[in-house]
């Protein structure tokens, strides 16, 4: 077996512990994903065993690996895993996993464990190791967080992981700009992230890279490379509204691991962008959940359901990895952006950008490319179908532009078309997405900040 394919099986066994067999499909359905998260909460109640863990499923033994995942989306959920609720014969589901007798070897498996621990305010040490010191060890002077000796160089996941586990901790990351630069350069051609090097993007692992982008400081509406994997995961939608891994039908894991992406940048799950006729990831998800509470991971196939419905209880919470974290609280992003008159080359945030057609002016007016420059700035677009108009989606509302037509507050079109770009006037654009706008007249110069 080729050694990355090896690789594959052994990432999924390790940290997500994925097993498949059965066949159920999906029954319960509702469009309220409190609903869904409550009563997914009282099926993982009638699933804990007496030591206090989870297992994969009905009648069988604990598992660490289930319990951790169970512990996150209790939190994540807002329950109280310390109390009566959860604790059986005096045992917690943190006791459980305290308590186990299975030490991490692999990186994914000491941040797990770090993100169950962290999750549920408990400390960083687990077997007298301190999980934090030990993920900080395995870092590499390039940035990269893995353990060579483990052959994880090639194991993208192996570094997304780290971080969001010690991001977890509250522990700064080490050699920061080195860690987000090695992820960037991870990032496919498509937009996505492979969870190797070297191989094909995956909807699952761009989720979760989008996320650690975004704690790392890359800001959504300025990155490339955000943007990219947001363009990237936007065709990897199924008519149905929901995510599939490589080759494999919409599911409730890789629903789960997108919806918590698209939160951590900001971009609602539910909203007109990832909506597919009357479908969204969220009503996707929604309908993988059967009568008693859990969720299917595909209709027709019931797979560890513990798990799965573990997943989805993180992600009908909105609340990504790790869950102890707001990342409503994260610091607000900044956009400065410079523009010269027939020049190519911008400046947002300090990083050096190209544009497909420069700034111009005509008729006294300085116009500049609509997508980009708006993108850069938060906005959506839409063009309408047999009109002239684009739909401009911004912070909730809706506004139009009208192609080669003047309006009322501006007697200039608010778009043209040259040369097969869209072009808008700089200062009326900015404004309408709450920027201002500086011009530098000896420069030639346009400064948009916001």
């Amino acid at each position: 077996m080729h050694r990355k394919r090896l690789y594959s099986c052994l990432f999924f066994f390790l940290f997500y512990g994925l097993l498949f067999w059965g066949s159920s499909s999906a029954a319960y359905s509702t469009d309220d994903p409190t609903t869904a998260v409550n009563k997914g909460l009282t099926y993982l109640a009638g699933m804990q065993n007496t030591d206090g863990g989870f297992s994969s499923d009905r009648d069988r033994p604990s598992s660490e690996v289930t319990t951790a995942w169970v512990i996150m989306a209790l939190e994540a959920a807002g329950e109280d895993i310390n109390s009566g609720k959860w604790v059986k014969n005096g045992h917690s589901p943190l006791d459980y996993l305290r308590n186990g007798i299975t030490s991490p070897t692999a990186t994914t498996d000491y941040a797990r464990t770090l993100l169950a621990l962290t999750a549920a305010g408990g400390d960083v040490f687990f077997h007298d190791a301190n999980l934090v010191e030990k993920i900080i060890s395995f870092q590499q002077d390039n940035g990269q967080f893995a353990q060579p000796d483990r052959n994880e160089l090639d194991m993208i996941n192996a570094h997304l992981w780290s971080i969001l586990a010690l991001y977890s901790a509250d522990r700064e990351i080490p050699q920061k700009g080195k860690a987000l630069e090695w992820l960037k350069l991870r990032q496919n051609e498509d937009g996505g992230f492979g969870w190797a090097v070297g191989l094909a993007s995956d909807p699952d692992d761009t989720g979760i890279a989008i996320t650690v982008l975004a704690l790392l400081g890359d800001k959504p509406n300025s990155s490339r490379t955000i943007q990219k994997a947001l363009a990237y995961l936007h065709g990897q939608e199924g008519e149905d509204g929901g995510f599939a891994w490589t080759g494999q039908k919409s599911n409730a894991a890789t629903d789960a691991w997108v919806i918590q992406g698209l939160v951590a940048v900001g971009s609602d799950p539910a909203d007109t962008r990832w909506q597919v006729q009357a479908n969204n990831p969220i009503t996707h998800l929604l309908k993988l959940q059967n009568d008693d509470g859990s969720f299917n991971w595909t209709r027709e196939v019931r797979s560890q359901p513990v798990l799965m419905t573990s997943y989805a209880i993180m992600a009908l919470s909105k609340k990504p990895l790790p869950v102890n974290i707001d990342y409503a609280r994260l610091p607000a992003e900044k956009i400065s952006i410079s523009l010269t008159v027939d020049c190519q080359e911008a400046v947002v945030n300090g990083q050096k950008q190209f544009l497909d057609s420069p700034p111009v002016i005509i008729n006294n007016h300085t116009l500049v490319p609509l997508r980009v420059v708006g993108e850069w700035l938060g906005a959506r677009f839409r063009w309408i179908s047999g009109s002239s108009s684009i739909e401009i989606t911004f912070n909730d509302r809706t506004f139009y532009l009208l192609v080669g037509q003047a309006t009322e507050d501006l007697d200039f079109p608010t778009a043209i078309i040259e040369g097969g770009r869209t072009l808008v006037p700089v200062r009326y654009i900015s404004e309408k997405l709450g920027a201002q706008v500086i011009w530098l007249e000896k420069e030639r110069r346009i400064k948009i900040e916001k």
